[in-house]
């Protein structure tokens, strides 16, 4: 799954239901600046 399509994903998610929980599963290490960027976007994550 690329980013683009994650962030497709987790925005369709948190536009339909209240997320209350979230798991990252095979975690990229190399990506984890782009991830915490997508991530940060989402309502369960703002601050």
């Amino acid at each position: 799954m690329t980013m683009k399509e994650l962030r497709a994903v987790l925005s369709a998610a948190s536009g339909a239901a209240d997320v209350v929980g979230f798991t990252i599963a095979e975690y990229l290490p190399f990506d984890e600046e782009r991830l915490s960027g997508i991530l940060a976007e989402l309502p369960i994550f703002a601050k």
